[in-house]
């Protein structure tokens, strides 16, 4: 899901700055498949999980996520696929913590 996330940059960029029909349709395509990658986590992760309501209330962000970023909203919602790159501050948080634990159970 880092991926999706780091790829919701360029495709921003390419929608809010070109002109060009074709880099306009990549860009949609772009932002359909990033939209569909985290629906799909989100429909994975309540098929397996034990507690549907507890993952519901801890991860209220992949909710908002799919919610309020779909591409079919208005333009002047579109900003709001902004909020798919919050995701990479919970990855920033982890890669920090794992260099953490790393130094910690090293020589």
């Amino acid at each position: 899901m880092l991926g999706a996330a780091l790829a919701v940059i360029p495709t921003m960029i390419v929608q809010t700055s070109t002109e060009q029909v074709a880099w306009l349709r990549l860009a949609t395509v772009a932002d359909w498949v990033i939209w569909a990658m985290f629906l799909t986590e989100a429909v994975v992760m309540l098929s397996v999980v034990p507690y549907k309501g507890r993952w519901l209330q801890q991860h209220p962000l992949e909710i908002v996520i799919i919610l309020f970023t779909v591409p079919l909203l208005p333009a002047a919602l579109g900003s709001l696929r902004i909020a798919r790159l919050l995701r990479l501050v919970r990855v920033l948080r982890i890669a920090r913590a794992a260099g953490s634990m790393r130094r910690l159970f090293t020589l």
